[in-house]
């Protein structure tokens, strides 16, 4: 995956955003970052412009993160795209079980560590590189 990647920031709060919008470019300067409000405006913009990794929220209007990464998942073009589910409110192991069931990728408890923030994207991104190698190999094996 070229270090150019893309990462959407789906969160209902302004400093949430702009916190890890500013992180994120100081460790990932060629990343592309979009930044969305709430869980509707986020998957149109997921579905405008297919991010490599979504950071999303579970706590939103409109359009929560449970019912967010579920659409998502049932979206033949997003489907694949890794999801680091963040919550401050939903902290036990049932809601960190119950994003996970419904696609997440994984699951951070805010406030977070930047530097824990930075390793889960990591794994997201060798996560979205090594399932889009075994596609496109599985394409080859079907030609």
């Amino acid at each position: 995956m070229a270090e150019g990647f893309s990462i959407l920031v789906v969160d209902d709060e302004p400093g949430v955003r702009e916190f890890i919008r500013s992180h994120l470019t100081s460790h990932f300067p060629a990343a592309r970052i979009a930044l969305a409000k709430d869980g509707e405006e986020g998957f149109a913009a997921a579905k405008e412009n297919p991010p490599d990794i979504i950071l999303l929220d579970v706590q939103m209007p409109k359009l929560d993160g449970w019912a967010f990464c579920e659409r998502l998942k049932k979206d033949p073009d997003l489907a694949h795209t890794p999801v680091l589910m963040m919550s401050g409110v939903h902290r036990d192991t049932s809601d960190r079980i119950r994003g996970l069931k419904q696609g997440a990728d994984a699951y951070l408890y805010k406030p977070f560590e930047p530097d824990e923030l930075l390793a889960q994207i990591n794994v997201l991104r060798r996560v979205r590189k090594n399932e889009e190698a075994l596609r496109q190999h599985q394409e080859h094996l079907q030609e």
